[in-house]
């Protein structure tokens, strides 16, 4: 289930069922993980029992389960004769029906009390594998694209600056002469026969 919830956040429309439940939906599926512990004396567990009797058909077409890649972990225990044998014949039989096995089986032991050192190594390398698998090779999951480089802002059209005109210089006054040519220019306005010829 955690595995489901995984490749769900990583935007692949995955689901946990139970492998009764399935049977139909594996032979028109593209992947699938499957965890299975064994019962008794090599028996599949309740939960498997309907769609093993199905799958184990002899008169089953060899391309049932075509086009599906799986993985398989088996949960077992040496203390029983057949360990992880229903994990075993999965495994088999998936591949005679055509399906392909993307990522090799593991077979976990509750006799050693440590099913964890064979459980967590084996989700390690079969998650990523399934991911790779499912996205394509080089394609980027959800959480492993990287976030978009924010474009950089145009810079601000600088604003319209209005000419400023030219000061218009100032009409220049007339030199000043000196009083004594302006009195002499004043006299001979005055009188024209002063002028000088």
């Amino acid at each position: 289930q955690a595995m489901a919830g995984q490749l769900v956040e990583e935007g692949a429309p995955a689901e946990c069922l139970k492998l009764n439940d399935a049977p139909n939906l594996l032979a028109g599926s593209r992947l699938a993980l499957i965890v299975c512990s064994t019962t008794g004396n090599g028996d599949p567990p309740e939960n498997c029992e309907k769609t093993w009797r199905k799958w184990k058909r002899r008169s089953q077409p060899e391309d049932l389960l075509q086009g599906l890649s799986f993985a398989v972990l088996g949960l077992g225990d040496t203390n029983y004769d057949k360990f992880c044998h229903m994990g075993k014949s999965l495994s088999k039989r998936l591949k005679e029906l055509g399906a392909v096995e993307f990522f090799p089986p593991a077979w976990a032991d509750e006799g050693t009390g440590n099913m964890e050192a064979t459980v967590e190594p084996w989700i390690a390398g079969a998650l990523p594998a399934a991911k790779a698998l499912w996205f394509g090779e080089g394609a980027e999951s959800k959480s492993s694209a990287p976030e978009p480089t924010p474009k950089p802002s145009a810079a601000p059209a600088p604003a319209a600056v209005e000419p400023t005109p030219a000061p218009v210089p100032s009409p220049e006054p007339p030199p000043q002469l000196p009083p004594h040519l302006t009195t002499l220019r004043q006299l001979a306005e005055a009188d024209p026969s002063l002028s000088t010829p």
